[in-house]
């Protein structure tokens, strides 16, 4: 888009599309806009315009309007290839007992997980006390594999707050806070091969699933995504380097594979201090 071109914008958190015109295109990527209605609004974010024709601008959060609650965005994939040997050296999954009856999970397609299994797919790095979820209170996490994994973490919460206050409005992240962090590996084997329809908890006030890299070609796997009324399905191949982001309470699995290994990194996050506890977490913003 250049000045004087025409497209459509949202204003604000609205979600209502005018038509607007372009007024400037700022150095930083966004847009001084005149809408319809007269108002102007001087750096308006890609991610809230399409073009005249309706067809979305590139993204630079991985937000979309069609989907708002979850997006897809890729990150450095050579940070990923540069750790994950050591990554994989140094992984110990832990069990944990899991339950997911969900009536809505494809059992005839995807399997079912049924109730108190023995989950033994992931290692942790960080876990909250208070509101860490009930399977994983108990667990020992790894000072190591944090260490290890902090650019990756780094680069995760700047794409998160970005595109969280993409949604939320700018400062709605005010305190920034990993609730869980943890690397999972899927195996072609029962009660390893996929973590089937779920949420991540009321708690939690958002995710992100990052794709690493493996030495194990893998057959099947990938993201589904539920969202909106009446629901839409999203299905994402997740190659290393894409990351998922997550709103509060969307529904989304780790599809099943058949062969090889597939690995991410999973981070739950509180985005104020009013959700976690603060003495068992840490605070992200003063060091993003």
């Amino acid at each position: 888009l250049a000045e004087g071109d025409e497209c459509k914008g949202l204003w604000k958190t609205g979600r209502k599309w005018f038509t607007c015109t372009v007024l400037r295109v700022n150095d930083d990527g966004t847009y001084f806009l005149r809408y319809s209605d007269g108002d102007e609004w001087e750096a308006v974010p890609p991610e809230r315009m399409k073009f005249k024709d309706g067809s979305a601008l590139p993204s630079r959060t991985g937000w979309d309007p069609d989907h708002p609650k979850h997006g897809v965005l890729s990150v450095n994939r050579a940070l990923l290839d540069e750790l994950f040997p050591e990554i994989k050296a140094i992984f110990k999954p832990q069990i944990v007992k899991y339950s997911n009856t969900n009536t809505k999970i494809d059992t005839e397609n995807d399997g079912e997980h049924g109730e108190k299994l023995d989950w033994k797919v992931s290692s942790y790095m960080e876990v909250d006390a208070a509101n860490g979820g009930a399977m994983q209170r108990n667990v020992s996490v790894d000072p190591a594999l944090l260490e290890l994994c902090q650019p990756l973490l780094a680069q995760c919460n700047a794409a998160f707050t970005a595109w969280y206050e993409q949604l939320h409005g700018a400062g709605s992240v005010k305190d920034l806070v990993r609730l869980q962090s943890f690397i999972t590996r899927y195996r072609p084997f029962p009660n390893e091969n996929s973590l089937l329809r779920h949420i991540d908890g009321a708690h939690v006030d958002g995710s992100a699933i990052l794709a690493l890299p493996t030495d194990s070609p893998f057959t099947g796997g990938g993201v589904t995504v539920w969202e909106g009324t009446p629901e839409v399905t999203y299905k994402y191949p997740m190659d290393p380097g894409d990351l998922c982001l997550l709103d509060n309470y969307v529904w989304h699995q780790g599809n099943p594979i058949t062969a090889g290994e597939r690995w991410s990194l999973v981070i739950f996050y509180a985005v104020s201090n009013k959700t976690a506890q603060t003495s068992n977490t840490q605070r992200l913003l003063q060091t993003m």
